[in-house]
């Protein structure tokens, strides 16, 4: 029972890996943020600026996604084999979890480093992209993951 129980949790953890691999790979982020930068009249310091942040968090992203990619694989490998090593499967999990958090926390982070740049009314606009109001599209954390500018 208790092996049906955490098999359960991983394929969870697992289809939620993929939905948001999925999206980041979709990349609609270069697209939306050549919107988000014509509305917000960005001067051309500020697109500097916004630029070497980006560029600077999309390192760590990348270094993220990579261990995070890394453990997901070792995790379905692992999932297959007979007998499975309950322990190490536990590991993993909680290093995929903590990977998870610490994307979370850089993307957070270039959020608000790209805010402190803004006046108030281009936070104004940000913000309704972000909610996906009718001045803009919908404009999710890919605002930190795409490189391009």
């Amino acid at each position: 029972m208790r092996r049906l129980s955490t098999l359960a949790l991983i394929l969870g953890l697992l289809a939620v890996h993929s939905r948001l691999y999925a999206q980041e790979t979709k990349d609609p982020a270069t697209e939306n943020w050549e919107a988000v930068k014509e509305k917000l009249q960005l001067s051309q310091e500020q697109m500097v600026r916004v630029r070497e942040i980006k560029e600077r968090n999309a390192v760590d992203l990348a270094t993220l996604k990579q261990q995070l990619d890394a453990n997901v694989a070792d995790l379905k490998r692992m999932l297959e084999q007979e007998p499975a090593d309950r322990q190490r499967i536990e590991q993993l999990v909680q290093e995929i979890g903590k990977l998870q958090t610490q994307r979370v926390r850089v993307q957070t982070h270039t959020i608000y480093e790209i805010r402190s740049i803004l006046n108030p009314d281009q936070k104004r606009i940000l913000k309704s992209f972000r909610r996906g109001t009718k001045e803009g599209g919908s404009l999710g954390p890919e605002l930190v993951v795409n490189k391009a500018s």
